[in-house]
């Protein structure tokens, strides 16, 4: 009931402003009147509810009819009626006709009345006081064009002038207001409700979307057993270059050239090496021939977008093949590659490093015999950062000065050298790599003594990386040289150092303690509980190995437990030490990893003993 009357107000206000111009107070109090006449009508003569709405509404409407005529009567009285347009842009709707006014519309005077809007659905469907609020809003603005003069236009409710309807929200054809933004739980269950989940197993094994996701759960090693499951997951594999990130192919070149083993090979002619582990990238079957592995193999590195390579036991022809197959894009992508355990000649690394002068960063040659001073003089790429340079037996004093030379923005260097010699420790000083190099490892350097070291420390007073390993000549002197000139020292390698002793770590405590953060003394021999008191002294010092240090007791392990910036400790191989002196370990609430391996003390039941009351993230190594 309450609906018709809403729509049988708005519609014969609308078509009784349109049509007589009148103003708005005059057709509301006309409109009241007619509806107030309409009821007492309908409620003397009907006495049901349906029959009530129908003689209501049709009462209504004769009454509302006579108001409105008897409105455009005198209207036009004052003002005579003004042609409409035949072209006019108004949709065609149907026509209100009343039977009891067909008396009253045999005037002449009397204007055709104008079709009423055909709104009747738009509004129904609609909620009330959506449209209530609109209404409110026409009528405060028509009151206030009332105080003027001259009389002007409502435009109509829910269409614009030209009859196309207004957007919902919209005032005088502006923009709706934006919606406001959906939360968190309104887009997931949007994105629920959208999303296609496979209906059975063998869809979802084959969705890429889900495969992407379900790669990221597994190691490098197992993406390469992988993508030998079947060609739609080796595509993704390789298709997506972040699952071989920090990763480094090794091509296995003595495997490639035995063809007659490939046959029975059960292994793979590729692999990937992560954290010193290789890794399987191509497995050889008995239907392929060399020349197809090797195409496969180059095109499985290129693909996955490898910025690093490793050739082992390769060979002057290896190189050229490698260089020659691969393609550019490849060789300017690389930014580091070794030769391991190779047979190549200065001519091939000369040609190799050719082939990778554009982009090679760092370099590895390691067990390369065949190679000598000539080539690095000739082939060194002067961009390199890295260099490391391991069990080549041909490298001498004049390989360092070459290095020296050649390398000037060199920033890592690690040399195992057994004829090095004092000499070579004085290029430092005059060449561009006094500025640059910050780690510095010589490993084995049997020839070199304490005068070499000071040379070194006066020439290389940035380091903040020194290692050390297996100088048997250097001693406590060379140790004290290094603690006054090299102040920035972080990282210091005195293992398997035998003339080291406790002078050493006093030297060290005095002069580095506020900036050495790791101490290795593996296999000192002469390193007391003396020492282990200097070393406590040490407020930055987190990690400490004193692997296979036979003087170290009870009592020296029981002044390291007051540190408390240490976060890792190996004892390994320690004989003399007891229960009672590992149990002070439990003191040290800040320790991450405690290694224990081969120490006769450690039981069973101490080792309960120390994860009970060790922290629970401390690792405990035996």
């Amino acid at each position: 009931m309450n609906r018709i009357i809403k729509i049988c107000l708005w519609q014969s206000c609308t078509a009784a402003v349109d049509n007589t111009g009148a103003p708005v107070d005059v057709i509301t109090a006309c409109i009241l009147g007619g509806l107030r006449a309409a009821w007492r009508s309908s409620s003397s003569s009907t006495s049901t509810g349906m029959s009530a709405e129908v003689s209501f509404t049709k009462r209504a409407a004769a009454e509302l009819s006579r108001c409105f005529n008897g409105i455009a009567v005198r209207q036009s009285k004052s003002k005579p009626p003004q042609p409409q347009s035949s072209t006019t842009g108004a949709p065609t709707t149907a026509t209100v006709v009343d039977p009891s006014a067909t008396s009253a519309s045999n005037n002449k005077h009397q204007p055709e009345l104008k079709p009423l809007c055909d709104e009747s659905s738009q509004l129904i469907s609609c909620d009330n006081h959506k449209h209530g609020k609109h209404v409110n809003n026409w009528y405060n603005r028509s009151n206030n064009h009332n105080n003027n003069s001259t009389p002007t236009k409502v435009p109509a409710l829910l269409g614009t002038p030209n009859g196309t309807p207004r957007r919902r929200g919209s005032r005088n054809g502006d923009p709706p207001p934006q919606a406001p933004p959906k939360t968190w739980r309104a887009r997931r269950k949007n994105y629920l409700l959208n999303v296609q989940r496979a209906k059975y197993l063998d869809e979802l094994w084959t969705d890429c979307k889900f495969l992407m996701k379900f790669f990221t759960y597994f190691m490098p090693l197992e993406r390469c057993v992988l993508a030998q499951v079947c060609k739609t997951w080796e595509t993704l594999l390789y298709s997506d270059q972040r699952f071989w990130k920090h990763l480094m192919p090794v091509i296995l070149c003595t495997e490639l050239r035995r063809e007659k083993s490939l046959t029975t090979l059960p292994d793979s002619s590729g692999t990937t090496e992560v954290d010193g582990q290789d890794i399987r990238t191509l497995t050889a079957s008995a239907d392929q021939t060399v020349e197809e592995i090797k195409a496969n193999l180059y095109y499985s590195i290129d693909v996955r977008g490898f910025d690093s390579i490793c050739m082992f036991g390769a060979s002057d022809g290896d190189v050229v093949d490698f260089t020659s197959r691969t393609r550019p894009t490849l060789l300017n992508r690389l930014t580091s590659a070794a030769l391991r355990n190779s047979s190549v000649s200065d001519k091939g690394l000369e040609v190799f490093l050719a082939s990778l002068s554009n982009s090679l960063l760092k370099l590895e040659l390691s067990g390369c015999n065949e190679i000598t001073d000539t080539v690095l003089w000739a082939g060194l790429v002067p961009k390199l950062e890295i260099l490391i340079i391991m069990d080549c037996i041909n490298i001498s004093d004049e390989t360092i000065a070459a290095i020296c030379q050649m390398l000037p923005s060199l920033k890592k260097l690690q040399i195992q050298a057994y004829h090095v010699t004092d000499t070579s420790m004085a290029y430092f000083g005059s060449t561009l790599a006094r500025e640059n190099l910050r780690v510095l490892m010589l490993h084995h350097c049997w020839e070199l003594s304490n005068q070499g070291v000071a040379n070194l420390a006066h020439g290389l007073p940035n380091l903040h990386t020194l290692s050390l390993s297996g100088c048997s000549k250097v001693s406590d002197d060379a140790i004290e040289v290094i603690a006054e000139q090299v102040r920035g020292l972080r990282y210091l390698d005195l293992s398997w150092c035998p003339r080291v002793s406790d002078a050493a770590l006093e030297y060290i405590a005095c002069d580095l303690s506020d900036t050495l953060t790791h101490l290795i003394l593996d296999r000192c021999l002469h390193i007391t509980c003396i020492g282990m008191g200097y070393v406590a002294t040490m407020t930055r010092l987190c990690h400490l190995s004193l692997r296979w240090c036979p003087q170290v007791r009870d009592f020296g392990l029981q002044t390291l437990c007051s540190m408390r910036s240490l976060r890792s400790l190996s004892i390994a191989g320690c004989p003399q030490l007891t229960i009672g002196g590992l149990s002070c370990l439990v003191q040290m609430q800040n320790l991450q990893e405690l290694e224990l391996t081969n120490c006769p003390a450690a039981t069973r039941e101490l080792i309960n003993y120390l994860r009970d009351n060790l922290p629970q993230h401390c690792i405990i190594t035996l």
